[in-house]
């Protein structure tokens, strides 16, 4: 800028009166270009993900000071220049009202986007059932509203709502601080369902486990095979903890380890007479016949064993995997 009256004081002033009408010309002239420059200087800037509005405004209040100190200045060229000043103001708040207008847009549909997953979540509970569907729905809402509370919402269902909001904020953005706080309130009452509901599913299952070990000798094969089943689902279900998964898998691990080693055991032969005295003892015969009818019942009786010994050897083995797999 070559001349700001403001700035000029006693013998500078003296200087400009001094001035004849073609220097003053020059000098209006050379004013009118500086100033055109500032105002060609100013513009809209990133920063970072954003435009630089409080910057903008900032230099442009800077430049308004100017039109109102700077001198000499011809009429005509002080009203084009003011013009242009306040077309490239007004540009810049058109701009940013949009922009403002978009976020609360999209802030609305945000926020009404978490209500509904609230009200959803909040529906479940009211139900108090605790399926396992139920339960594994809840255990994905809960995530998605913790990150929204966070002012994260790539979690979120993947539906177009979501899409246009998450293609259009370019930073963290806050909940509605009501929104957000009703959220909050119905994570807590979910969570403490979820730790309640996986409690007594836990207890269920290390007392079903603890029984079969308890009546393993007494339990047929096919009742076995059900019980096993039953655990196994149960365990791969969307209640336990890692700890609770732990802890039954040392119990199954137990129960494992007792069965190699055979401690579900057969009635000892010296505790019942042997298969062929028995048949003999009802229908007569050669103690020779009762030798053979008893070789024959205990190959029976022993492929039977075995055949039965895989099989619940295999199911606990499926057991314990479960509980691995899942832990995770």
């Amino acid at each position: 800028m070559v001349l700001l009256a403001g700035a000029l004081k006693g013998k500078q002033m003296a200087e400009v009166a001094k001035l004849g009408r073609e220097q003053l010309d020059q000098l209006a002239e050379a004013n009118a270009e500086a100033l055109e420059k500032e105002i060609a200087a100013l513009g809209l800037r990133q920063k970072g993900k954003d435009l630089d509005y409080r910057g903008f405004w900032r230099e442009s209040e800077k430049v308004h000071e100017i039109f109102k100190k700077i001198s000499p200045l011809k009429k005509g060229d002080r009203q084009r220049l003011w013009r242009v000043f306040s077309a490239v103001r007004a540009k810049v708040r058109s701009v940013q009202e949009k922009e403002r207008e978009w976020k609360l847009f999209l802030q609305g549909k945000l926020d009404a986007q978490i209500g509904g997953l609230a009200e959803e979540l909040d529906e479940i509970l009211e139900k108090k059932t605790g399926e396992p569907e139920e339960v594994e729905n809840l255990l994905y809402l809960v995530n998605c509203l913790k990150d929204a509370c966070r002012g994260e919402f790539k979690s979120l269902p993947d539906t177009p709502d979501t899409a246009f909001i998450l293609a259009r904020m370019k930073d963290k953005t806050a909940l509605d601080a009501e929104i957000r706080g009703k959220t909050l309130r119905e994570i807590e009452r979910a969570e403490r369902f979820l730790k309640r509901t996986s409690k007594e599913k836990f207890t269920e299952l290390k007392d079903s486990i603890q029984r079969l070990e308890a009546d393993f000798g007494k339990i047929s094969l096919p009742a076995l095979k059900k019980m096993l089943r039953g655990i196994n689902k149960e365990v791969m279900g969307p209640y336990l903890v890692k700890a609770q998964k732990l802890e039954l898998k040392q119990i199954v691990e137990g129960m494992f380890k007792s069965f190699q080693k055979g401690a579900k055991k057969d009635e000892s032969p010296a505790e019942k007479p042997a298969p062929g005295k028995r048949v003999l003892d009802k229908k007569g015969g050669t103690a020779e016949k009762a030798d053979k009818i008893t070789k024959l019942v205990d190959k029976i009786q022993a492929v039977d064993e075995k055949g039965k010994s895989k099989e619940i050897k295999v199911l606990l083995e499926e057991l314990e995997e479960s509980i691995l797999g899942s832990q995770g």
